[in-house]
């Protein structure tokens, strides 16, 4: 009987130490995955607060990029160039606002609860999807300006074509048209 007491209380320690131990490694991967999160959150507002910063930049670029087709197609005083410019001055508010509201990068987000980094990521994620929408529109309003801009040279190509083979028909010569 005294080895089964014996065995009993070695059991008992091996229980209580294995407990132990799994507790310890249970929060050692809380604590791995909270630092993960951490990170992926950590990267996530980096990229915000870059793609923040960039907008007013992008917005300036943009009006520039369409007040010069609308000046060059004589829209300027439009109703269409007054809505966008009544959007666009919305948007830069919106902007701003998004400026000086950006979420702080430099805090440690390695102690922060694994709930609220998520609630932070969720937060991250609906900020971003603003920008987004600003981003797109802005980007694509470009992308329109541009294509306005090309239609216009290959228009001016074809005239200052159409304007050499008349002149040379006028004069009663071939037309080159390399000339």
């Amino acid at each position: 009987m005294a080895e089964a007491s014996w065995v009993s209380y070695l059991g008992a320690v091996t229980g209580v130490s294995g407990l132990i131990l799994s507790a310890f490694a249970l929060w050692r991967t809380e604590r791995v995955r909270n630092v993960e999160r951490a990170v992926v959150v950590g990267k996530a507002l980096a990229t915000l607060n870059h793609r923040i910063t960039e907008l007013p930049e992008l917005l300036l670029q943009a009006r520039r990029s369409y007040e010069a087709l609308a000046a060059a197609e004589g829209r300027m005083k439009s109703g269409a160039t007054e809505a966008w410019l009544k959007e666009w001055d919305e948007d830069r508010q919106a902007a701003q606002a998004l400026v000086e509201r950006r979420p702080d990068e430099d805090k440690d987000l390695r102690l922060v609860p694994f709930a609220e980094l998520a609630r932070y990521e969720l937060v991250i994620h609906k900020i971003s999807q603003k920008v987004d929408l600003i981003e797109g529109r802005y980007r694509a309003s470009m992308a329109s300006d541009e294509r306005g801009v090309e239609r216009r040279k290959q228009a001016a190509q074809a005239e200052a074509l159409s304007f050499r083979k008349a002149t040379a028909w006028a004069k009663g010569g071939p037309f080159d048209p390399e000339k």
